[in-house]
């Protein structure tokens, strides 16, 4: 394996990926895909059908990163076939951290958050919202308003998965990506299980082959 790509927001969007990565000429997402010409090799092409991928809705607009496994197989892409702006390149194997039950749920807590109600409709954020990751500002919004709002300031009113924006209290640039990460939980009865279901009921809206 010489390249992955991860920060898909579920399973089912990560595997929709990869079997279309795999399957481009059954993806109704690469009909205008060319063909392998008899100059590239099948590794060529594979890279080919990646970036046309990461350049396409709906995966230009997820928080993925592209990682190098194998840096002596590294292509340099070129400008006109570079992923988005807000995808970052990265370089060696994952490292993975196995996360209890118990170290989740006390990582996600925010008891030094003054305010949990949401600096866009005004209504109480009851479990998952997120917050302005600047340190000194306490704005908190629930996850629709803000992704909204975010989609609304892009001028994309159709979209439900923002890439970026400002926030609207303290106007500090925002990564959409950045924010997922880094979601608030503000109940301690709020079901692991169900943590994504609000997130990812934007991404499943979204992302179909």
């Amino acid at each position: 394996m010489v390249l992955i790509v991860h920060g898909f927001p579920n399973d089912i969007s990560a595997l929709r990926f990869e079997w279309a990565w795999q399957n481009p000429k059954k993806s109704r997402r690469l009909r205008n895909l060319k063909r392998k010409t008899s100059k590239e090799n099948q590794y060529e092409y594979c890279l080919r059908i990646l970036l046309e991928m990461l350049r396409i809705g709906p995966w230009n607009r997820l928080p993925l990163t592209i990682r190098w496994l194998v840096l002596e197989f590294e292509k340099e892409f070129l400008a006109d076939r570079c992923p988005p702006m807000h995808m970052p390149i990265a370089y060696g194997s994952v490292v993975t951290k196995k996360v209890t039950r118990e170290e989740s749920s006390d990582k996600s807590q925010t008891d030094h958050i003054k305010n949990n109600n949401c600096n866009l409709c005004y209504q109480t954020v009851k479990d998952q919202g997120m917050k302005c990751l600047k340190p000194d500002c306490e704005s908190v919004f629930h996850i629709i308003c803000l992704s909204k709002h975010f989609c609304e300031c892009e001028g994309n009113n159709e979209q439900i998965i923002p890439i970026s924006g400002n926030c609207p209290m303290c106007d500090t640039f925002l990564l959409w990506g950045d924010l997922v990460q880094n979601k608030v939980v503000f109940s301690k009865r709020f079901s692991l299980n169900d943590s994504c279901l609000e997130e990812n009921i934007f991404y499943n809206q979204e992302i179909q082959n």
